[in-house]
């Protein structure tokens, strides 16, 4: 798994991802990404309705956004298992599709808080850097909640709800000077489960195992070296013994 692939001709692209509709140009840029872990197969779409399919890697060709992502499968990094990706948004001016942006896409005041932990909003985070673990740390931890409340029949209500809560006590710690632990990262996001009201039954009996794949999650962050990509659906699960062995399957749920 590579960075994102600059200057490809649009020839190479039609090749490697399934594009319908119209077709533009965010920027110079040519490729954006959607990224819970690479998500493959997931459907983006822009804001004239064009549409694409991710492949392997989560790339897929940019068209003008703001972006959609739903459907498509990743790697989970703390249990190793394939899942259903939930539902991303990445606001205009994005060209990467994560849990960050969709963060900043539903609470466009706390991305200068968001920012000021050192975290770039669009970053693709897919290749873990001296710098980044905070920020993989976030997306990976936030992703893997709305799976689970995907996985567990909550609504979009309840996925909203969560991301509201996330961004209030981001807010509430005020800005930071750089990088914090990834574990401060990890409570953030527990902090937020619990102040979710949420409503479906299968998702509330689900809250302290949430908050316990969050803690696998940053744990499997913090071992993470530099240079080392993000598994991808097609790529040999990472699990290290921070997150107590390999899962049982690989099948999405």
């Amino acid at each position: 798994m590579k960075r994102i692939i600059r200057g490809l001709s649009a020839v190479a692209l039609s090749a490697a991802l399934l594009v319908a509709g119209g077709c533009g140009e965010d920027s110079a840029t040519s490729q954006g990404q959607v990224v819970k872990g690479p998500v493959k197969g997931a459907t983006v779409t822009g804001a004239k309705g064009a549409t694409a399919v991710t492949d392997a890697n989560g790339k897929y060709p940019l068209f003008g956004g703001p972006y959609v992502s739903t459907g498509g499968t990743y790697r989970d990094l703390a249990t190793g298992a394939e899942l259903q990706a939930p539902a991303l948004r990445a606001p205009v001016g994005a060209n990467n599709i994560t849990p960050i942006t969709t963060l900043i896409n539903d609470n466009p005041e706390v991305k200068e808080e968001i920012e000021s932990l050192g975290i770039k909003f669009d970053d693709a985070l897919t290749t873990a850097t001296a710098g980044n673990k905070d920020a993989i740390a976030l997306n990976e931890a936030v992703g893997g909640v709305l799976s689970t409340l995907k996985s567990k029949g909550g609504n979009d209500t309840e996925s909203k709800s969560f991301i509201g809560k996330l961004a209030t006590e981001i807010k509430s710690k005020g800005k930071a000077n750089g990088e914090v632990a990834t574990a401060e990262i990890g409570n953030r996001v527990k902090n937020a489960v619990t102040a979710t009201p949420f409503t479906t039954a299968a998702v509330i009996a689900a809250v302290e195992t949430i908050k316990a794949e969050i803690t696998k999650t940053c744990n499997e962050v913090e071992a993470i070296k530099p240079g080392e990509d993000l598994p991808g659906v097609d790529d040999k699960p990472r699990i290290t013994g921070t997150t107590g062995g390999n899962s049982a399957g690989t099948s999405a749920q």
